[in-house]
C-alpha cells in the first residue's frame, strides 16, 4: 500500500532498512533469557527445598520422643472489680402474642433492627 508523498513527511534523507535478527543473535538472546529464568527459579526453589528437608528431619526426630505436657489445675478466683462491656442487648425479632380464643394463641411478628 503506497501513500502519496507529502512534502511535510520528507525528512531530506533516506531511512535505512530495519535491523534483522540473525539466527546467532536469536540463540544468544534465548540462552540468556533461559539462564535468567532458571537462575530465578533456583534462587526461589533451593531455600524452600532446604527448609522442607529440615522440617522433615525435625518431625522425624520429634515423633520418636515422648510428648511432654504441663497440667495446670484451675482455681476459682474472685474479683472485686465489676466487668463492664460496651454494647446494648436488643432482640433482632419481637413477637407479639394475642389470645384468639380460649386456650390458643396466635403470634404476629415484627422485626426491629437498630444500628
Amino acid at each position: 500500500m503506497s501513500h502519496p508523498k507529502d512534502p511535510k513527511d520528507d525528512l531530506g534523507f533516506a531511512l535505512p532498512e530495519p535491523a534483522k535478527l540473525s539466527p546467532a543473535r536469536a540463540v544468544v538472546i534465548g540462552t540468556v533469557t533461559a539462564a535468567l529464568l532458571g537462575g530465578a527459579f533456583l534462587a526461589a526453589w533451593l531455600p524452600r527445598r532446604h527448609a522442607q528437608k529440615e522440617l522433615a528431619a525435625e518431625t522425624t526426630q520429634t515423633s520418636s520422643e515422648r510428648l511432654r505436657v504441663d497440667v495446670v489445675v484451675p482455681k476459682v478466683a474472685s474479683s472485686d472489680r465489676a466487668l463492664s462491656l460496651p454494647g446494648a442487648i436488643q432482640p433482632l425479632e419481637r413477637r407479639r402474642c394475642t389470645r384468639a380464643r380460649a386456650g390458643t394463641f396466635t403470634s404476629g411478628t415484627s422485626t426491629s433492627v437498630t444500628r
